[in-house]
């Protein structure tokens, strides 16, 4: 039987308390393999912290927009044009409104996340955009990503036309992406049995549910669906199907080293 591998990855991490600590659990109790930093969040410090003293994979998440309103983080560089106050403190709703003529401050923006990450010890295996930022749905920046490679010398984890910068994975999707009238467990257990040979890669958002996430949430049941994420990557059941089926859970710096 041709092998089936999978790469679990959570979203977020440095994002708040919450996030820190589902990822954190999901990685010592559950099927969490590795997970991206948010560089320019207050909870940063906290996360790569974590990250270095139970060694967990991570990747950055570059960020260019921040959705929440109540809650905010902004560029480390305070570019005027990547913030929503034309002052540097909160970045953009959406990724979307970012001029195309900003890729100097966007690639400033994104090495400036990446070297943060370094500087705190964490040393980056991937990268990831978060809200699809990089290189963006129209390729506004395409050239930053092909840039901060050039850079750094870190694969993304999807970057079209050019397959040499991406992690070499068969499959992207979501943890239980499927059917909305479906709970995520049996949207997952459809996808785990539908896997093709090759590693495949789901990403996730785990949290805890507290005052904090309660306190973010974009829409009803923002924060508990970050829940639901959490106790499926905990769940016996879920690791037992992974057994059953024969799918065998791997890590970014396995897959690099092949």
């Amino acid at each position: 039987m041709s092998t089936r591998a999978l790469i679990i990855n959570g979203d977020d991490f440095a994002s708040s308390e919450a996030a820190n600590r589902g990822v954190l659990r999901a990685f010592k109790t559950g099927i969490l393999s590795s997970t991206n930093l948010m560089a320019p969040c207050a909870w940063f410090p906290h996360a790569a912290a974590i990250a270095k003293e139970h060694h967990i994979p991570c990747g950055v998440h570059l960020t260019l927009a921040c959705e929440y309103e109540l809650y905010q983080f902004g560029p480390l560089t305070r570019a005027p044009r990547l913030s929503r106050d034309g002052k540097g403190h909160a970045f953009i709703k959406s990724p979307n409104d970012i001029p195309k003529e900003a890729a100097n401050e966007v690639f400033d923006e994104l090495s400036a996340q990446i070297q943060r990450c370094i500087d705190f010890g964490v040393r980056p295996l991937f990268l990831d955009a978060h809200m699809g930022a990089v290189p963006r749905w129209d390729d506004a920046f395409l050239g930053v990503a092909n840039q901060l490679f050039d850079q750094f010398q870190i694969p993304f984890l999807r970057l079209k036309g050019h397959p040499e910068r991406e992690l070499p994975l068969a499959s992207v999707s979501g943890l239980g992406s499927g059917p909305k009238e479906k709970s995520l467990k049996e949207n997952l257990r459809a996808q785990l049995e539908e896997l093709a040979p090759g590693t495949h890669w789901m990403l996730c958002h785990p949290a805890e549910e507290r005052s904090e996430t309660l306190s973010m949430e974009l829409h009803n049941g923002f924060a508990h669906a970050r829940v639901i994420d959490l106790e499926a990557l905990c769940d016996r059941e879920v690791r037992q199907w992974l057994d059953e089926l024969n799918i065998k859970l791997t890590s970014v710096p396995a897959l690099l080293q092949r």
